[in-house]
């Protein structure tokens, strides 16, 4: 792969691995480094994952003509329960083994004295219909018992599109912690993010796995540095429907895919602030005909 930036090619290796010594889960894997005389690949740095989802696995790599990226789809899922009892909406066993992610495109840039690869979603947008779109201020609203501006609380249809900007014109960048629920009778993920240190920790639950032991694998959470620090402004892009919840964090291009059981075609999604951040976005439905 070419730098985007010095045009300097590097070999890339790209490999599925268990991160469980790192607390992390089973994901897909790169590492930046060349080839030797004998055309054996010599690593020039330690591992890091294409996706800092939970069920980025299995993964297939389609390159350009030119070497300057690559697409990538994984499968969303993971053995600690996908191979389990799911149910359906009869309430009957499902043997669908999890679902398919958005393609990925991944660029290969140096950032710190380190390769890293930049990923984002390609976006359906031809798919998308029934657009809204707003700005809401905080200076506009009051906090609720628990400390919180409630910026949004929209009933909506499963398979969604969101993008999300964030401006605090009263500190100037960026502060506290932003809450996301996307919530159906079966489901539930959520995602806090904490702007002040740029980690952030996601959270899910459903009804729909019938196996306690899976359950519990399930409802792990996970906390990961989205590398976005107090910015000026906050870009999100999220994507969901029944069987899946992807993010990409526009600033530093990073990715998060999870799996997502569901059989609920709505979807009621919250977003909240603790801090002085304003709000524009936009929603649209996802027409997958």
């Amino acid at each position: 792969m070419s730098d985007t930036t010095t045009g300097i090619t590097k070999t890339v290796m790209f490999f599925g691995a268990n991160g469980y010594n790192y607390g992390q889960t089973s994901g897909s894997y790169y590492m930046v480094g060349h080839l030797d005389n004998n055309g054996v690949f010599v690593a020039e740095q330690q591992p890091k994952r294409v996706d800092d989802g939970s069920d980025y696995y299995a993964s297939n790599y389609f390159q350009t003509a030119d070497n300057t990226n690559i697409l990538s789809i994984g499968w969303l899922g993971n053995w600690g329960y996908s191979c389990k009892k799911i149910v359906d909406a009869n309430n009957e066993q499902s043997y669908k083994l999890g679902s398919l992610s958005l393609a990925h495109q991944l660029n290969l840039t140096k950032v710190n004295g380190e390769y890293t690869m930049i990923s984002s979603l390609v976006k359906p947008y031809g798919s998308l219909t029934q657009t809204v779109k707003d700005t809401i201020n905080t200076s506009q609203l009051s906090k609720d018992n628990d400390g919180y501006y409630q910026l949004l609380n929209a009933q909506r249809w499963t398979s969604q599109n969101f993008y999300l900007q964030m401006t605090n014109k009263k500190k100037g960048t960026v502060c506290g912690n932003v809450h996301l629920s996307f919530k159906q009778k079966d489901s539930n993920v959520e995602l806090n993010y904490n702007a002040d240190t740029g980690y952030y920790t996601v959270t899910r639950q459903t009804k729909n796995i019938a196996d306690s032991d899976a359950n519990t694998e399930y409802n792990k959470t996970f906390v990961e540095q989205s590398g976005v620090v107090n910015p000026n402004v906050f870009k999100l892009h999220v994507y969901t429907d029944k069987t899946s919840v992807e993010f990409e964090f526009e600033n530093s291009g990073r990715t998060y895919s999870l799996l997502k059981y569901s059989t609920e075609d709505d979807l009621l999604f919250n977003i909240e602030t603790d801090s002085e951040n304003d709000l524009f976005y936009s929603m649209s439905n996802v027409d997958n005909k």
